[in-house]
């Protein structure tokens, strides 16, 4: 019975064509690289700055260190399958623990942790806006690191026991249950994949709904005073930059959430249409390239938060751009020292 059970685990492969996993392997490693260098650099401005010590560049950093779990995490997994590809090592019960018990179930917390931080940064923000009407609802550094570390640990309860529960029917090749013939696993896996995907942006979606609504009131309030000569002049010009200045950084981080959401739901519906499409036998191609969509989209999700930052921001600039003019500077420094030494 046990050389039966050996053989057929031995004829056992990936149910995706080899192409689809190095061309997903590809591109999500370099994707992999860019996030780590970009999200590195703004833990490194915030961890410098002591001024970004409010809530919202809290939750940019636990952003920020979700990123960087996604870009450590997503890639190793085709990595996997690739170095274990028609090899005696697909059959290693210590890859697989590590695959199916910690690099899967990290990359999946490290995602949710990274939307969580987002509905955590547009609730903030919205309480920041309104705090002139309710001064006492104001975050602590205590409650805002209890709220992003429960994050993580809400992630942990839901995805690591299941994953230790369904070992013993998981496989490397199979990529430990995403592709399952067990019809109840894989409606379970389906459904609580979509769940985490989507409330996190329905409380994004209201929060910003709300911050657009007060801003404008702002705004027409501003406009009204100004017109009844009720507010100084330059005081009308200076709550009007306050204004757009703030209205700037949050049309930022709408535009972080609706490309967040973009990957996230291209990342899931690739998902529903590999999983769905290997269990109602689709062409393996189509899968295959199904799968290597998804997980690049996932990749990209920790690319253009920083991205954005850096370029609407001038506190994440700023050092960049200073940085840079050294290196622009650095060889005319050099020039100007040989012509002294000459000189002398």
């Amino acid at each position: 019975m046990n050389s039966t059970q050996a053989n057929t685990s031995s004829d056992e492969i990936t149910p995706l064509p080899i192409i689809t996993i190095q061309i997903c392997m590809v591109i999500a490693g370099i994707l992999s690289i860019i996030s780590i260098l970009a999200n590195s650099y703004i833990l490194y401005v915030i961890f410098i700055n002591k001024d970004l010590r409010s809530a919202s560049f809290y939750g940019l950093a636990n952003l920020s260190i979700a990123n960087l779990v996604v870009a450590f995490t997503f890639p190793i997994t085709p990595l996997f399958v690739l170095i274990t590809y028609n090899s005696p090592l697909q059959h290693s019960e210590a890859i697989k623990l590590v695959l199916c018990c910690f690099i899967l179930p990290s990359s999946v917390v490290a995602l949710q942790a990274a939307n969580g931080s987002l509905a955590f940064i547009a609730i903030e923000k919205y309480y920041t806006i309104v705090r002139h009407a309710y001064p006492r609802r104001q975050l602590h550094r205590r409650k805002v690191l209890t709220i992003l570390i429960g994050l993580w640990i809400i992630g942990i309860l839901q995805h690591w026991p299941r994953s230790i529960i369904v070992l013993d029917r998981s496989s490397i090749p199979n990529i430990c249950t995403l592709f399952t013939q067990d019809d109840l696993m894989r409606n379970i896996m389906l459904v609580a994949a979509t769940i985490i995907h989507i409330y996190p942006f329905i409380i994004m979606l209201i929060c910003h709904v709300k911050i657009a609504k007060t801003l404008k009131q702002r705004h027409r309030f501003f406009i009204s005073a100004a017109i009844l000569r009720q507010l100084k002049f330059r005081s009308f010009n200076q709550g009007g930059r306050q204004t757009q200045r703030l209205n700037n950084a949050i049309k930022m981080l709408r535009r972080v959430a609706q490309i967040q959401f973009i990957c996230c739901t291209t990342g899931v519906i690739s998902m529903l249409t590999f999983v769905i499409g290997y269990a109602t036998k689709l062409n393996s191609y189509v899968v295959g390239f199904a799968y290597a969509i998804s997980y690049i989209a996932l990749v990209a999700t920790g690319l253009h938060g920083p991205i954005l930052y850096i370029l609407c921001l001038r506190k994440f600039r700023q050092p960049l751009e200073s940085h840079l003019l050294s290196i622009q500077c650095w060889p005319k420094w050099i020039r100007f020292k040989k012509i002294d030494s000459a000189l002398i």
